[in-house]
């Protein structure tokens, strides 16, 4: 028993050890080794602050007709490149819906954006219920440009049982939200990315059950083209 309880101490002492070497030298890197470690992500992070800071910035020094990227982390691993158009990622890992809501009020150029895709909410999972979650999606919306349109990406399936119930009731509420958008569209990727039983396939898995691998992301992307506006010529 003693045993046990001092190895069970040495573990928690290089958890602690880990994440505090992470923070420091990659804290892009957290919200993943979070959800593997089970230790969720406070809201708004430190890292989504200073994402937040980089955004802004990149907000005011870039061009029109982009399409736009808002959410956390999914969209932040996402390579550009797959889409096949200029993009700028509004997103930040570990950031939630609720915190996003917020901080889309300093990005004046999503007005020029040429489309923006949402897929956000996961992290909102560890601080709320999935009807409060839902009950901030029509304030992203409102304060999202009128005069540009949006794809909403429903929640990926993921290996976490614990979770699979939250992600089937986010999508069932976000998707009678935004058809009644005239802007926005619903893209249900769960059948695209989901094993027969529902959870996250192996072959789309980057190894923790929640984020997607490069084979991941181009069927997503495959499946996202369909959907952009026409490029202006």
């Amino acid at each position: 028993m003693r045993r046990a309880l001092m190895l069970g101490g040495v573990a928690y002492i290089i958890a602690l050890h880990i994440i505090a070497v992470l923070a420091f030298f990659a804290p892009h890197l957290l919200p993943y080794q979070g959800w593997r470690l089970d230790l969720p992500p406070s809201e708004p992070t430190a890292y989504v602050t200073q994402r937040h800071r980089h955004i802004v910035w990149q907000d005011k020094h870039s061009g029109t007709g982009a399409v736009a990227l808002l959410g956390a982390s999914h969209f932040e691993a996402m390579d550009p490149s797959l889409l096949g158009r200029p993009v700028l990622k509004y997103a930040a890992g570990g950031d939630t819906i609720r915190n996003t809501a917020e901080r889309v009020l300093d990005y004046p150029n999503l007005a020029n954006a040429s489309v923006i895709i949402v897929w956000v909410g996961f992290n909102d999972t560890v601080h709320r219920e999935p009807e409060e979650i839902v009950a901030d999606f029509p304030k992203l919306l409102e304060r999202l440009p009128a005069n540009v349109p949006i794809i909403t990406l429903a929640q990926a399936p993921t290996t976490r049982a614990d979770k699979q119930a939250d992600i089937a009731a986010l999508n069932a509420g976000y998707r009678p939200l935004c058809e009644a958008d005239l802007r926005c569209q619903f893209l249900d990727i769960v059948p695209l990315l989901a094993a027969p039983d529902g959870s996250l396939a192996p072959h789309y898995d980057r190894g923790d059950g929640v984020h997607l691998n490069r084979a991941g992301y181009v069927a997503l992307a495959e499946a996202i083209k369909p959907l952009l506006p026409d490029q202006e010529s």
